[in-house]
This record gives C-alpha cells, structure tokens and sequence, in this order.
C-alpha cells in the first residue's frame, strides 16, 4: 500500500511539473504568437438570440478592435471586453489567448424580464438591473408584454413594473402564465393570461405576492372543476378573496 502510495504521489508531481512546463512554455511564446482566427463564443445562445458570431465580428471591425494579424503581446484583451459590454445586447465579455493562434471571444447577451410597446412610440426591453436595452428585428424574447393608456416611461417601469417582473421571470409557473400587462391611467394594472382569456385586475403592485398566491389556489383548486371559461374577469385587489365575474354577466 505504501509503494502505491509513493507512486501516485510521483505520477501527480510529474503531471504537475508538465503543466506548469506548458504553462511557462506558451506564456514566453506566446508574445510571439500572431493572432490567426477571431473566435466569438455566445455562452447562451440556446436561450436568446440578439446576437449572432457574425454581428459579434462586424461590431469588433466596425470598432477596429478585431485582433486578428495582431501579434499575442500587443492584443489589448481586456480592451476588446470592454468594447464588447458597450454592445446594445452584450452583458457580458471574457477574452483569452490559445497556443494555436486564436482569440477567443466568449460573450453572454442581456436577459430581458419585461417588453414594453409603446405603440407608434416604440418599444424597449428591461433586464432584471434596470438596463434598458432596444427591440430587436431579428428575435423576440418570451417575456410578459407591458403597455397602457399611456406611454410607459423607464422611470416608470423600474418603479412599478420591474419587480415583479423579475418575480414572473424567475417563477416557473408565472412565467408559463402571464403573457400582458396593461396599465390603465389610474394606474391599475391588468394581466392577460397565456391560458384562457379571463382578464386578471391586479391593481396596483403593491402585495403582488400575495394576490399571485390566491391566483394560483384558484388556478389550482377552483378552475379544474369549474372550468376555464366560466370566468370573463379575476379581481384580485380585495383582502382575503378573489372577485369572480361569471361570463355573460
């Protein structure tokens, strides 16, 4: 047991020994390495779509910061992560260097929570920071719809809209379940369910958590015996109960 001990201890020493040699080995060849090929990795690709590997690679030549030609000791990695964050889309950007030449550019885009429409006004995405952010033409993310009898504002939003939607994105179930939100002038709030057409009055956001929870007991105790259909509207601005209008009424 002893002897296999010590050998095990030898072998890991000698694998050590050769990682640290390649280490050493790429980091003083390295500065004489010239970039060959721009790598541009999108982290999260399966979940969003606001940038693709080529938009990624114009935007660095747009900027004149696309390494490649560059030699290894004068690529301002940290430069080019930083241009990357400046990218409209882009949260987040990591650059190394590999021994065969390549820049590898990893990003991860921005995840918006909320979409507001704004009519004829236009639009905007939030993110769960408060980063407004703009529609895009080439993708739509699968995030609740926010408008209103007025143009919703980003002041506006982050002050009454975006925690709960960070609640919504970050909930299972509400985020297979609510679809709008519309804000009418006095400020109360209706949600469109992406199941059934009830219309749902949360009113203002205030105790949301609570109003969602009587929702969801409704959802789950009341509607599968009763059906779906048999409600036009959801009032959930009272304490304690849930204000039913039955169809037709």
């Amino acid at each position: 047991m002893q002897i296999r001990k010590k050998a095990r201890n030898i072998i890991f020493v000698a694998l050590l020994a050769i990682i640290v040699a390649l280490l050493c080995l790429f980091t003083t060849r390295s500065g004489d390495t010239t970039c060959r090929n721009t790598e541009p990795v999108i982290k999260d690709s399966s979940t969003a779509q606001f940038v693709t590997k080529r938009e990624i690679m114009n935007y660095l030549d747009r900027c004149e910061m696309n390494p490649y030609g560059q030699s290894f000791k004068n690529i301002d990695l940290r430069g080019i992560e930083r241009k990357l964050e400046k990218h409209l889309f882009i949260k987040e950007a990591q650059c190394y260097l590999s021994p065969n030449g390549t820049v590898n550019v990893e990003v991860r885009q921005r995840k918006p929570v909320i979409r507001v429409s704004n009519g004829s006004a236009g639009g905007f995405y939030m993110d769960k920071e408060g980063k407004r952010f703009p529609l895009s033409t080439a993708y739509a993310a699968y995030v609740p719809i926010a408008s209103g009898e007025f143009d919703l504002t980003e002041d506006y939003v982050k002050k009454n809209l975006l925690d709960f939607a960070v609640f919504i994105d970050d909930d299972k179930f509400w985020r297979a379940q609510i679809e709008q939100i519309y804000v009418q002038r006095n400020d109360v709030i209706e949600l469109i369910p992406r199941v059934g057409d009830q219309i749902i009055i949360l009113g203002t956001t205030e105790n949301y958590r609570s109003k969602l929870k009587k929702l969801r007991t409704l959802y789950e105790e009341a509607f599968p015996k009763v059906g779906w259909s048999k409600y036009s509207k959801i009032d959930l601005r009272y304490k304690g109960q849930v204000v039913c209008t039955k169809r037709g009424v």
